[in-house]
Formats: C-alpha cells, structure tokens, sequence
C-alpha cells in the first residue's frame, strides 16, 4: 500500500534534502575546525557523531518547508549554522574550548572585547563579509520563488475535489491520481468515479488508487 504513494519526485526531495544537510554539516565542521582537512578527518573518525550532528541541522531545516519563500529560509537557517561554525574557530583558537550554549548568552561581552583579539583590518574584513552577506540574503529573498497557496470561500458550489482539479488542469497536469477515494460513503464514492470522466474531459489522465485497485 505504501508503495503505491511513493514516486520518484519524492524519493528524490528526500534524497536531495538529505544530500544538501549532509554537505552542510561538512561545510560547518570545515570552518569550525578551520581546514578541509580536519573536517574530513572529522568525518572519518567519527562518523556517528557526524551523523548525528547532520540530524540536528536536518531537524533545523525542516521547519524551511513551511515557508513561501524556501529558498531564503533555507538560506538563512544555513548561515546561522555556518556563522556558529566560524565563532567555534575563533573561541577553539583563543580559549581552546569550543562554543556552547552559554556563550550565546555573552555575546554583548564579546563584542565589546572583540578589539582586543581582532585587528582593525580583521574587524573591517568581517564588517564587509557580513555586509556582502546580508546583501545576498536581500536578493535571494527578493528572487526566490513564492508557494503559492490558494484560497476558497467555505460556501461553494464545487467541492474540494473538483477544485483541486481546475488547479491541476491550470497546472497542466498530465494525470491526476485520487487516493482514497473509494472508501467511506457510497454518495462520495460514485461522486469520485464520476469525476473520471471529468477529469478526462480535459485531456488529463485520471487514476484512483485504494487498497485493492489501480
């Protein structure tokens, strides 16, 4: 049965999404222990950790999916990652302890020290990195594409099906499958299947798919 829900398009979101939290994760060990090399010896040695630690940012990217414009939150969470791998090098180099919780509560003192352990010309670098970044950031939001949801009234003359239909047929669908949609009520059910002939009408190929048929 549940094969039968199961397409290529989703197998592979999910393997794109594992993949990119994968590569982020490679991406923060680099600069948080400062070379490729050591991220990689990182992922070597300790892989179940890495694994874990990919779990962590996979479960920090996921709420991404719930906004219009996925591709700036997935931007955003990213940075917010990469940024604490870079302060994690920087507090390895100069206390030899790696960041925690509790030193995102001190970050007002931190800043205020920053002069004694930067020069003028790493503070300006870093000034005009997280300028440049905040202008990519801008762009990405204002390029990134929008979900589009669409809104009906609650009174209506087409029901929830039919809808999904015109949707599908503006969207220049090629098939339409209904899942579920032979079970529960007798009046819904043959309302479904006369909705093949429907969904015919408009060139689109029509499937119902239920525990026993295709």
């Amino acid at each position: 049965m549940i094969k039968k829900f199961i397409n290529k398009q989703s197998v592979l979101n999910v393997l794109l999404f594992a993949v990119y939290s994968l590569l982020l994760v490679f991406v923060i060990e680099w600069f948080s222990r400062g070379s490729i090399e050591a991220a990689y010896s990182f992922f070597r040695h300790f892989f179940k950790i890495f694994l874990y630690n990919t779990l962590i940012v996979s479960v920090t990217l996921s709420p991404c999916f719930l906004f219009k414009r996925r591709l700036f939150a997935f931007s955003l969470v990213s940075l917010v990652w990469i940024v604490l791998g870079i302060a994690n090098n920087f507090l390895i180099k100069f206390r030899e302890t790696p960041l925690t919780f509790a030193d995102l509560g001190m970050m007002k003192n931190a800043i205020e020290l920053s002069d004694q352990y930067l020069s003028k010309g790493a503070m300006i670098l870093i000034a005009s990195l997280f300028i440049i970044i905040f202008g990519l950031l801008i762009f990405i939001f204002i390029k990134s594409k929008k979900v589009k949801f669409e809104k009906f009234p609650t009174k209506k003359d087409e029901t929830d099906t039919e809808l999904c239909i015109e949707l599908s047929d503006k969207l220049k669908a090629k098939e339409i499958h209904l899942i579920g949609a032979l079970g529960g009520r007798i009046d819904h059910t043959i309302a479904n299947i006369n909705l093949l002939y429907y969904i015919r009408k408009r060139g689109i190929t029509p499937k119902i798919i239920s525990k026993k048929y295709i």
